[in-house]
């Protein structure tokens, strides 16, 4: 099964935008850390977006338009729906500084997800990484890409173990390449209710 680990992005040609109220933060019973990506004003994620990923609520590009409610984070644009820019298309999402995890630390997300396929798993890479205390080093703990086969339908990610980061701060980013500047007219990757359970 591929739906997970490996490599890492090369730098984003844009300046970031700092989504610096954060979006969504709900505790629950078990101590869980949930962004479903819907109040703008409440939120301890902080995500920093750049490249295409953006806040959308309502789009026509997926459907539904986001895994619960009606917003959720895209990389892609909202007039054509598409990554197809001209050039290769990247762009990070990334969490603020994070601490709290234990040994049985777990995370999840929603995602929507049409890109390319090939039979050479070289082509729009989508992963999930981790920067333990800040550092610019990026650890992959989730990854798909073009030779992966994409439904343009919201799912469930496998459940991630974080036990490895526990007592460590870290921070959380969603990174899509494109790796070329050809076969960019899919839809890209929407990403929804990211949970963090401790």
């Amino acid at each position: 099964m591929r739906d997970s680990y490996s490599r890492l992005p090369g730098p984003d040609r844009r300046k970031p935008k700092r989504l610096s109220r954060g979006i969504s933060h709900q505790w629950g019973k078990t101590s869980d850390r949930f962004d479903n990506m819907e109040n703008i004003n409440t939120s301890n994620w902080n995500w920093t977006a750049t490249g295409l990923w953006h806040l959308v609520k309502d789009t026509p590009c997926a459907s539904p338009s986001a895994a619960s409610a009606s917003r959720a984070f895209y990389f892609g644009q909202d007039k054509s729906c598409t990554f197809g820019t001209g050039e290769a298309a990247q762009g990070t999402l990334t969490s603020r500084a994070l601490s709290g995890l234990t040994a049985s630390s777990t995370l999840t997300f929603n995602y929507f997800r049409d890109v390319e396929k090939t039979d050479s798993p070289d082509y729009d890479e989508t992963r999930v990484e981790v920067s333990l205390d800040d550092s610019n080093a990026w650890e992959t703990v989730w990854y798909q890409d073009s030779g992966t086969p994409s439904i343009p339908e919201w799912k469930h990610s496998d459940v991630i173990p974080l036990g490895a980061y526990a007592g460590k701060r870290i921070r959380l980013r969603f990174a899509f390449d494109s790796k070329n500047a050809s076969h960019n007219n899919f839809i890209g990757w929407l990403v929804d209710d990211v949970r963090i359970r401790y």
